[in-house]
């Protein structure tokens, strides 16, 4: 509700729930389909973080393709598969949700990555992360600050945007951040990817 400013994610997050952060009216849609995906893929429930500024308006976007096809990663399923299926006990399920789906939401993003690397800069001085609004609006104050993507560039300046903030995709974000001297997490409220970044 944009009645209250809560930080609905970290509700998400409790309920063991994967993570996508669209920054635009476009992205909604592209990571919305994503979501359903990646949740087929893995039988983990998937949401997005939309907020009063990314939803409160609009604008005209080329749709993406409803019918893309996504890449199914290798990876070693418990017997009765990942999605829904009779499960006797909470914690059985929970472990499931645990070892197998947010691992496999994971492998999912790894063979079809939405996460990117935005501005790569060799001399990897700082590095420079952010997803949803906050990305939109560090690309704003980089601007404002007369630091365009080849300016970065020549000062060490990288920068990763995210769409999946929890969990984490690991070895994307550890690509990304190796060699760099420091990173810098922007993004709203109470950490989401600082922690993870810093894990």
């Amino acid at each position: 509700s944009s009645a209250s400013a809560h930080q609905s994610e970290h509700t998400l997050i409790a309920a063991i729930i994967p993570v996508l952060y669209p920054s635009t009216i476009d992205e909604i849609i592209e990571y919305g389909l994503y979501g359903w995906a990646m949740s087929r893929f893995s039988g983990a429930y998937a949401g997005l973080k939309c907020i009063t500024d990314t939803l409160d308006l609009s604008g005209s976007i080329a749709l993406p393709d409803i019918y893309r096809s996504y890449a199914h990663p290798e990876f070693e399923k418990p017997s009765g598969g990942l999605n829904i299926r009779y499960t006797p006990a909470p914690l059985e399920l929970e472990a499931l949700t645990v070892n197998y789906r947010i691992p496999a939401a994971q492998a999912f993003v790894r063979a079809n990555p939405l996460d990117r690397v935005v501005i790569e800069s060799p001399r990897r001085e700082l590095g420079l992360v952010a997803a949803g609004k906050a990305y939109l609006d560090l690309r704003q104050a980089l601007n404002d600050i007369g630091l365009n993507e080849e300016r970065c560039r020549e000062l060490g300046i990288g920068l990763y945007k995210p769409a999946l903030i929890w969990p984490l995709e690991p070895e994307a974000a550890q690509r990304f951040a190796t060699g760099y001297k420091a990173l810098l997490v922007v993004e709203e409220k109470r950490p989401v990817i600082e922690d993870q970044l810093a894990r």
